[in-house]
């Protein structure tokens, strides 16, 4: 049985990917568990179809990072494209389904973990939606996922409390990125920006 996996468990999956991809299982410390965020699996892709995964109440969140090309995944009654450059988060205790459509090719890079405040990010994030964050590449998250790999790869002293800065600081960019709080800069009417841009430099005018 996977890892954490609860009851009613759901798994249905295609491993079409290409011989250079990578995917890492990882056994973490209890105080890992107990204390920060933690691995659970991590990977590189580079699928082609009928390339699939669906699974349901598996205690887990999942982070997507594309590479090239571009994936669907069907969560929470949406269909979203998984482009060049975007990144999502996902609870994996909720049905999802993602694949690389036919005749394409998706490459991307992909984190399992979890963690005691894993379920508090993942609800700020959430919390108006779930949809993929477009960032301009080189972009830090990019970065990140390489070394989640790396140090889980290589396990070298230290690696788990590593890991687990590297998550927080994507989740961190996610939430920041993803943002559309109804109380910031998006419900300033456009007059009133226009305003306080001509206070801001006229200020020391009397």
């Amino acid at each position: 049985m996977p890892f954490n996996a609860r009851s009613g468990y759901l798994e249905r999956a295609d491993y079409s990917w290409s011989e250079d991809s990578v995917r890492l299982i990882n056994t973490s410390s209890l105080l890992s568990r107990k204390k920060f965020f933690y691995v659970q699996e991590a990977g590189y892709f580079k699928t082609k179809a009928p390339y699939f995964t669906e699974r349901a109440n598996l205690e887990s969140f999942l982070i997507f990072y594309t590479l090239s090309g571009f994936g669907i995944l069907k969560y929470r009654g949406c269909d979203l494209r998984l482009k060049k450059d975007s990144t999502i988060l996902i609870n994996c205790m909720e049905h999802h389904y993602y694949e690389c459509p036919k005749n394409g090719r998706w490459e991307f890079l992909w984190v399992h973990f979890n963690g005691p405040a894993a379920l508090g990010y993942y609800n700020e994030y959430s919390r108006t939606g779930v949809a993929p964050v477009v960032l301009t590449a080189p972009h830090p998250i990019e970065e990140d996922m390489r070394e989640i790999i790396e140090l889980t790869k290589q396990k070298n002293a230290h690696y788990e409390l590593l890991s687990s800065n590297r998550i927080t600081n994507i989740l961190t960019e996610l939430i920041i990125a993803g943002s559309r709080d109804p109380a910031g800069e998006e419900s300033v009417p456009p007059y009133i920006e226009s305003v306080l841009k001509m206070i801001e430099n006229r200020f020391t005018e009397e």
